[in-house]
């Protein structure tokens, strides 16, 4: 019972997780083909839009979730707080009530919010807290998605970015990065957590070898230098098996970053990513002037004392009339997370989750915190709800899962196939 139990928390053999995996297909498939369906038709791309695209499938998918919860009468799912027994007429008069609700709510708030952005700024800053929230009451009501399934939707993403950049560059005459589904550090992060998925598995079948090839293939199509170097890494370093298979692809990544960076029509923009430094320098010596503020985070509502480089200011958000800057046109995580919420908060986080895969041995949280660490240099990561719950997933799954069980799993499976490797 209690092995079921550590084997239902890691979503791997658990029998009543069949919407745990939702998500993920949410994530890694219909979001980007949403993308890049709205790009080959012409549609505009300006942020606003592509972020009422994000959000309007995560709150379908919440609405989905709370209604099937409603209507169910008994979860499966581990932790689940089991709703005592319902009528018929119960269950319809709280279905019901949800949807005047939700109707309400959606006439109501969404007004509000256009007509008082300023007051709207702190709830801007909570929305990793509330992906955070989302994905515990998914796995919770759901279950946690298998590592299967992590590293499945991995490759199938992989593959749409190999097509993407074929038949790019195949139109361009020149090697273009795969750029329809949105920019490449947010679908090179879903990459980075299938290929994570993956660390410690083994990989000898065609299916596993399969896979991982095209999640390597994604990530090269996606010419992300921060995430082909954090791929790299993983290889290297935390995955296991022959250790001449991991250095060449390894190598494979290591060229792809390299001539991303030095070779390709998007090295412009690569080497625009290089304002993070001067980024850095101005928050330094903006904490050196306002040493509390380390700690406690500035307010969300008023303009940052910092001059930010302006180079791109459409990377900003930034109009000509309007030069100063909050929290909110910061697109990097990691500077807006610590301006907001201070660096002591950020850093015993970190430091907690850390501890906590290094006690457990978990390769797969290892993996996660590399990808967090990596793409939250030079992206919003979990301000951007396509990337944030799958991290929250990935990371609730290997942080409570019991490495005893997925090494067992692992173990049972080379023994029925020998096998000698370094």
């Amino acid at each position: 019972m209690n092995q079921m139990r550590t084997n239902a928390l890691q979503g791997d053999k658990f029998k009543g997780t069949r919407m745990a995996w939702v998500p993920l297909l949410l994530a890694y498939v219909v979001h980007p083909l949403g993308l890049a369906s709205m790009k080959i038709s012409g549609a505009p791309m300006d942020l606003d839009r592509i972020t009422a695209l994000n959000d309007g499938f995560w709150l379908a998918l919440a609405g989905l979730a709370i209604i099937v919860s409603i209507v169910k009468r008994k979860s499966d799912a581990p932790f689940a707080v089991q709703p005592p027994k319902r009528s018929r007429g119960k269950i319809l008069a709280k279905l019901v009530f949800f949807l005047l609700f939700a109707a309400v709510l959606f006439r109501t708030a969404a007004p509000w919010l256009a007509a008082n952005h300023e007051a709207a700024l702190p709830i801007q800053e909570a929305r990793p807290l509330a992906y955070l929230l989302f994905a515990a009451a998914w796995a919770m009501t759901f279950g946690l998605p298998s590592r299967k399934n992590f590293r499945t939707f991995g490759a199938v993403t992989g593959f749409l970015l190999l097509v993407d950049f074929v038949a790019s560059s195949g139109m361009a005459g020149y090697v273009v990065a795969a750029d329809r589904m949105g920019r490449a550090e947010y679908p090179a992060c879903l990459l980075l957590v299938g290929l994570g998925a993956g660390l410690g598995s083994d990989t000898r079948g065609k299916g596993a070898v399969f896979g991982r090839v095209l999640i390597l293939a994604g990530l090269i199509s996606t010419f992300s230098p921060t995430a082909l170097l954090t791929g790299a890494a993983l290889l290297l370093f935390l995955d296991k098996g022959k250790m001449r298979g991991r250095a060449l692809s390894a190598l494979a990544l290591l060229f792809a970053a390299g001539y991303a960076i030095y070779f390709t029509p998007e090295a412009g923009r690569v080497l625009q990513h290089m304002y993070g430094l001067r980024l850095w320098t101005n928050v330094a010596r903006m904490f050196a002037d306002y040493p509390m503020n380390m700690l406690t985070g500035f307010p969300t509502g008023i303009p940052l004392p910092v001059n930010l480089p302006l180079a791109d200011p459409d990377q900003w958000q930034i109009q000509a009339k309007a030069m100063y800057v909050l929290p909110l046109n910061i697109h990097i995580f990691w500077v807006r997370f610590i301006l907001v919420w201070g660096l002591a908060g950020p850093l015993a986080l970190f430091a907690a989750c850390s501890l906590r895969a290094a006690g457990m041995r978990s390769l797969f949280g290892a993996g996660i915190l590399a990808a967090t660490l990596a793409q939250g240099m030079i992206s919003t990561l979990f301000y951007q709800s396509n990337v944030a719950i799958v991290l929250f997933l990935a990371l609730i799954s290997a942080l409570t899962t019991k490495n005893s069980v997925h090494q067992r799993d692992i173990d049972n499976e080379r023994q029925r196939q020998p096998y000698s490797g370094n």
